[in-house]
């Protein structure tokens, strides 16, 4: 079993503004390595979700362009049947 204990501790006021200058300085450096981190797992997130759904969207992309084509080819024959 860990138990915290509280231990009282006599320090000048200048030990406890380097004390407490060292805490803040250790927060903010725990902060910035946690948003770094949080950054990396986004970017990995976005890499995955990209992967994943490119094979779809490159079908969708193909499926407009055949709709296309064949929408061109239909009025491409009106056309040619307006003009006999």
């Amino acid at each position: 079993m860990n138990e915290d204990k509280t231990i009282a501790v006599s320090m000048t006021a200048e030990e406890k503004a380097a004390f407490e200058a060292f805490r803040k300085e250790q927060a903010r450096k725990e902060a910035a390595e946690k948003a770094k981190q949080m950054r990396a797992d986004y970017a990995a997130l976005v890499d995955q979700e990209i992967e994943a759904l490119m094979p779809e969207l490159i079908k969708v992309s193909g499926d407009i362009k055949e709709a296309k084509r064949k929408a061109y080819d239909n009025f491409r024959t009106i056309i040619d049947m307006n003009g006999a």
